[in-house]
């Protein structure tokens, strides 16, 4: 089964290949006989239907995040000039559990930020959110290796703690957000919206952090079905995966956006 694209349809290729049927061991190099973690096991999978985010219909299909109120952070990275936006507490004092917020196709951090910003005011948290080096996020440039890097930077101004680091991103975002989870990083949880995994990307993995998928049940790029399988496919490897389907939403997160960040919030500062 593939993707329903449309609007996805440039995400790399790496990162869209379809789910297909999970190897029953696969090593991340495709090999069915590489040896399981010895402290590896199954997580548990969980589905629920929400009916209380489900948002109102949208009128139109515009949006833009506000221009000038998120000031942009500028970094180099492997031989490029990036850009990333944060919200928190300056250093100092207790440090602050930090979410990272990757964004959809053609967005940009401004835009996850402008969803995440009442919870920012609400709760004691540092919200860092990175621009992808081109429309669609690329592993070679966007994974785990300039992450990093993003945090590093972002430990200079804002009060982060190492030890709880989550993530949360939302379509091409949520793609590249679950294929984090499965692999070695900083981050404790991962929630996304409007995604799925690759599943032929997946491998066993021990102390997997916990996975929580938000979708719309009318989502018109991935299907219930399809991310349910995804879903299955990440607790089989050893992801405690839970799949919450949001009843008469759609694709459409700028929404539901800010009451999804606080939604996912409560499920993300549990692990």
């Amino acid at each position: 089964m593939m993707f329903r694209f449309l609007a996805l349809a440039a995400i790399p290729v790496v990162l869209i290949a379809g789910f297909t049927a999970m190897k029953p061991a696969v090593d991340g190099s495709g090999s069915e006989d590489a040896a399981v973690p010895e402290s590896y096991s199954p997580g548990k999978y969980n589905e629920t239907s929400n009916t209380s985010l489900t948002p109102e219909q949208p009128k139109s299909a515009d949006y833009e995040p506000p221009s000038d109120r998120f000031k942009p952070y500028k970094t180099a990275f492997d031989g490029a000039e990036r850009t990333w936006y944060a919200l928190g507490p300056k250093t100092g004092g207790t440090p602050a559990p930090t979410i990272i917020l990757l964004h959809g196709s053609s967005r940009d951090g401004r835009s996850m930020l402008d969803m995440w910003k009442s919870l920012a005011a609400s709760q004691r948290v540092t919200l860092i959110a990175p621009d992808f080096l081109d429309a669609n996020p690329d592993l070679r440039s966007d994974g785990e290796a300039f992450l990093s890097h993003v945090l590093d930077e972002a430990e200079k101004n804002f009060s982060i703690d190492r030890k709880r680091v989550y993530i949360f991103g939302h379509s091409a975002g949520a793609i590249l957000a679950l294929h984090l989870a499965n692999n070695p990083g900083p981050w404790r949880a991962v929630a996304v919206h409007a995604g799925g995994p690759d599943t032929s990307q997946l491998s066993r993995m021990a102390n997997a952090p916990a996975v929580r998928i938000y979708l719309g049940e009318k989502d018109h790029i991935f299907y219930v079905d399809d991310v349910r399988q995804g879903a299955k496919a990440m607790a089989s490897v050893g992801h405690r995966t839970e799949l919450v389907v949001i009843r008469n939403h759609t694709h459409w997160y700028y929404k539901i956006g800010p009451r999804l960040a606080a939604h996912a919030w409560e499920f993300l500062h549990r692990q």
